[in-house]
C-alpha cells in the first residue's frame, strides 16, 4: 500500500538532521515544568495502569506519565533511547525500547498510548494510527498531541521534521477511519498561535530560544490554562485529540 500523504504536506529534514535541533529543544525545555504539568493533566483522565509512551525524548513528560503506572518509553532515536535508558535505570515501573513506528509490530497490549508531538514528524500517520489501535487492549485509549494548522508551519517545523500540521476535524476524521472513537478533542494554547505565528512566521525566530521558552512557561502558559478550562479556544497552537478502541 503506498503511503498516505495529505494534501499540505512538506518535506522536512531527515532524522539525522533534525536531531540537533530537536534535543536542543527539549533540553530548554526541560525547564518548563508548567507545560509539562498542563500536558500530563490533559493525558492522565485517558490513562490506564500500563501504558506506552511514542517518541519519549529526553524523559521529561515521561517522569510524569510512570506515576502510578507500569509505562514503556520509546524513541526512533539511539540518542535520545541512550539518555532514557540512563535516566530511568533501575526504575521497577519504566523500561525503555527503541520504536520505529514504520517498522513497529506489537507483541504485547496496553491499556493507554500516548503520542505527544509525534505524529507530524510520522509520513505515513494513518498506518501509525493502525498500528497503535492493534496494541491497545478493548476500551484502551490513544492520546495524540500535536502542533495545528498548516497557517504556522515554520522553518523551524522543517528542521525539526516536521510533515505537517493538523485541524482538529481532520485528525478526528483521520482516529476514526483508524477504528477509534473520539472520546476527547479540543485545541490548545491559543494565546500560543498568535505568538508562533508573530514570532516563528512573521520574523522567522526559533521559539525554543531558552529565555523565550522560560517567560512563556512561567508567565503565559499558567494564564492561558486557567482560561482555557472555562472557555475552550475555537483555534490553538496544538490539537489534542484522544481515541477510544471499542
Amino acid at each position: 500500500m503506498p503511503l498516505r500523504r495529505s494534501r499540505n504536506q512538506k518535506v522536512p529534514a531527515a532524522l539525522d538532521d533534525a536531531e540537533v535541533p530537536m534535543n536542543l529543544g527539549l533540553v530548554r525545555n526541560a525547564s518548563a515544568d508548567n507545560y509539562h504539568t498542563w500536558l500530563y493533566d490533559l493525558a492522565e483522565p485517558h490513562l490506564g495502569p500500563t501504558c506506552l509512551e511514542i517518541g519519549s525524548g529526553r524523559g521529561d513528560l515521561t517522569e510524569y506519565l510512570a506515576r502510578g503506572r507500569k509505562l514503556d518509553a520509546s524513541d526512533i532515536s539511539e540518542q535520545f533511547v541512550a539518555v532514557l535508558e540512563e535516566r530511568f535505570a533501575g526504575s521497577d515501573n519504566v523500561t525503555v525500547q527503541r520504536l520505529d513506528m514504520a517498522t513497529f509490530v506489537p507483541d504485547r497490549s496496553y491499556d493507554s498510548i500516548v503520542m505527544m508531538n509525534v505524529l507530524e514528524h510520522i509520513e505515513d500517520d494513518a498506518a501509525a494510527l493502525d498500528t497503535l489501535r492493534k496494541a491497545l487492549n478493548p476500551g484502551g485509549r490513544l492520546v495524540v498531541y500535536v502542533p495545528a494548522f498548516m497557517l504556522l508551519y515554520s522553518d523551524f517545523d522543517r528542521d525539526i521534521g516536521h510533515f505537517r500540521r493538523y485541524r482538529k476535524p481532520e485528525l478526528c476524521r483521520l482516529m476514526e477511519h483508524s477504528g477509534y472513537e473520539v472520546v476527547d478533542s479540543r485545541y490548545v494554547n491559543s494565546v500560543g498561535a498568535v505568538g508562533w505565528f508573530g514570532y516563528s512566521r512573521v520574523l522567522g525566530r526559533k521559539p525554543s530560544d531558552q529565555l523565550t521558552v522560560s517567560a512563556c512557561d512561567r508567565i503565559v502558559v499558567p494564564v492561558v490554562r486557567r482560561i482555557e478550562q472555562k472557555f475552550p479556544p475555537p483555534f490553538g497552537l496544538s490539537v489534542l485529540v484522544v481515541g477510544r478502541v471499542p
